[in-house]
Protein backbone atom coordinates (compact mmCIF):
# COMPACT_ATOMS: atom_id res chain seq x y z
CA UNK A 1 0.00 0.00 0.00
CA UNK A 2 3.08 2.41 0.74
CA UNK A 3 4.43 1.64 -2.67
CA UNK A 4 0.92 2.70 -4.80
CA UNK A 5 0.54 5.76 -2.21
CA UNK A 6 4.49 6.85 -3.41
CA UNK A 7 3.49 6.20 -6.78
CA UNK A 8 0.23 7.95 -6.66
CA UNK A 9 1.74 11.04 -5.11
CA UNK A 10 4.74 11.57 -8.17
CA UNK A 11 1.76 11.15 -10.48
CA UNK A 12 -0.33 13.90 -8.81
CA UNK A 13 2.95 15.74 -8.29
CA UNK A 14 3.92 15.76 -12.01
CA UNK A 15 0.11 15.93 -13.49
CA UNK A 16 -0.10 19.55 -11.30
CA UNK A 17 3.34 20.16 -12.94
CA UNK A 18 2.58 19.96 -16.18
CA UNK A 19 -1.33 21.67 -15.81
CA UNK A 20 0.76 24.54 -14.45
CA UNK A 21 3.28 24.81 -17.60
CA UNK A 22 0.34 24.95 -19.77
CA UNK A 23 -1.30 27.39 -18.04
CA UNK A 24 1.94 29.49 -17.56
CA UNK A 25 2.09 29.36 -21.48
CA UNK A 26 -1.27 30.26 -22.01
CA UNK A 27 -1.23 33.43 -19.77
CA UNK A 28 2.16 34.74 -20.94
CA UNK A 29 1.55 34.13 -24.77
CA UNK A 30 -2.12 35.34 -24.59
CA UNK A 31 -3.30 38.55 -26.43
CA UNK A 32 -5.92 38.91 -23.91
CA UNK A 33 -4.46 41.12 -21.17
CA UNK A 34 -4.10 39.30 -17.91
CA UNK A 35 -3.03 40.18 -14.34
CA UNK A 36 -2.42 37.59 -11.61
CA UNK A 37 -3.58 39.21 -7.77
CA UNK A 38 -2.53 38.24 -4.45
CA UNK A 39 -4.72 38.06 -1.22
CA UNK A 40 -4.26 42.11 -0.79
CA UNK A 41 -4.68 42.77 -4.16
CA UNK A 42 -1.10 43.30 -5.15
CA UNK A 43 -0.29 41.79 -8.76
CA UNK A 44 2.16 38.98 -8.61
CA UNK A 45 1.76 38.18 -12.29
CA UNK A 46 1.27 40.00 -15.79
CA UNK A 47 1.08 39.11 -18.80
CA UNK A 48 2.69 41.16 -21.87
CA UNK A 49 -0.77 41.93 -23.20
CA UNK A 50 -1.99 43.54 -20.25
CA UNK A 51 1.29 45.57 -19.78
CA UNK A 52 0.70 46.86 -23.45
CA UNK A 53 -2.85 47.50 -22.81
CA UNK A 54 -1.67 49.74 -19.97
CA UNK A 55 1.06 51.27 -21.16
CA UNK A 56 3.20 50.19 -18.65
CA UNK A 57 6.12 48.00 -17.94
CA UNK A 58 5.62 44.52 -16.80
CA UNK A 59 7.98 44.62 -14.05
CA UNK A 60 6.19 48.05 -13.10
CA UNK A 61 3.49 46.03 -12.86
CA UNK A 62 4.04 43.78 -10.78
CA UNK A 63 5.68 46.49 -8.07
CA UNK A 64 1.70 47.87 -8.41
CA UNK A 65 -2.06 46.93 -6.78
CA UNK A 66 -5.00 46.61 -8.38
CA UNK A 67 -6.07 49.92 -6.57
CA UNK A 68 -3.47 52.11 -8.32
CA UNK A 69 -4.55 50.76 -11.83
CA UNK A 70 -7.90 51.86 -11.60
Amino acid sequence: ISLMAVALARRVGKDLTEHESRFRAAFYQANVGMLKLDAAGRVVEANQAMADILDHRRDVLLQMSLAELL
